[in-house]
């Protein structure tokens, strides 16, 4: 019996999550994935079944690594969108404690990093999703884009960003199938993963919940492998449970 084929785009490729992700489904023994990274540096590492491109997010930069991606995989179709990309803090900029600490161009940054790049994407690479093939699409969020989970506030331009994220997500799952064959669109909140970006935040998190990125890309792919495609929007945690709006 042949090893089924599947192809993967994964965007924010250069994430240490995402890598740890590609790692794991380039080891995959029952599936042969190719896989297209995009992401704003080289990749770690080279394998044959291993593309990539790199940009700089800018608007026109993602049309046309998207377009290439469209030219040479619209006939097949994709079976996987991965959306790693984000932004917590910088060197200059900081999760709000406060109202007081709310600056427009820290919010505005925020939110095309955490919601108008990935929906970018998908605008962009929807001639590959709207086919014959069911896929799935996954996104980054976090809890704090819960409305209803909020109970700390603080964290204003991040939790609107992803509030943002998950608001267009599921429009697009609306929109995508009424397009194509079922899909599904998953928004995923990781738990925090020992990255950069949880990095200055570490110290607040026990050492239970703290994931190696090898940890933390295995809990995603066995939820994301584990979702259905029954044409619903997923917003779900780490353990595959269900997060409230």
């Amino acid at each position: 019996m042949a090893i089924q084929e599947k192809l993967a785009v994964i965007i924010g490729a250069s994430s240490g999550l995402a890598q740890a992700v590609i790692q794991e489904r380039l080891n995959d023994t029952t599936c042969t994935y190719r896989i297209h990274g995009v992401s704003s540096r080289p990749p770690s590492f080279q394998h044959s079944n291993l593309t990539w491109s790199t940009l700089d997010y800018e608007d026109d930069q993602i049309a046309q690594v998207c377009d290439a991606i469209v030219t040479e995989y619209a006939e097949q179709g994709l079976n996987e969108v991965m959306v790693f990309n984000g932004q917590l803090h910088s060197n200059v900029l900081s999760p709000e404690k406060r109202i007081g600490d709310l600056e427009s161009d820290a919010f505005l940054k925020l939110m095309r990093a955490n919601a108008l790049i990935p929906m970018l994407f998908l605008k962009h690479l929807l001639p590959c999703l709207s086919n014959r093939k069911p896929c799935k699409v996954m996104a980054l969020s976090a809890r704090v884009g819960s409305i209803e989970d909020n109970q700390l506030g603080g964290w204003y331009s991040y939790r609107s960003s992803k509030a943002a994220l998950n608001m267009m997500l599921k429009t697009f799952s609306v929109e995508l199938n009424r397009k194509a064959h079922p899909s599904a669109i998953i928004a995923y909140h990781p738990g925090t993963t020992d990255t950069r970006l949880s990095e200055p935040f570490q110290r607040n998190v026990p050492k239970h919940a703290l994931f190696s990125r090898k940890q933390s890309a295995q809990y995603l792919l066995s939820v994301f492998d584990q979702t259905t495609i029954d044409g619903e929007m997923h917003y779900v945690d780490w353990k595959g449970e269900k997060i409230d709006w």
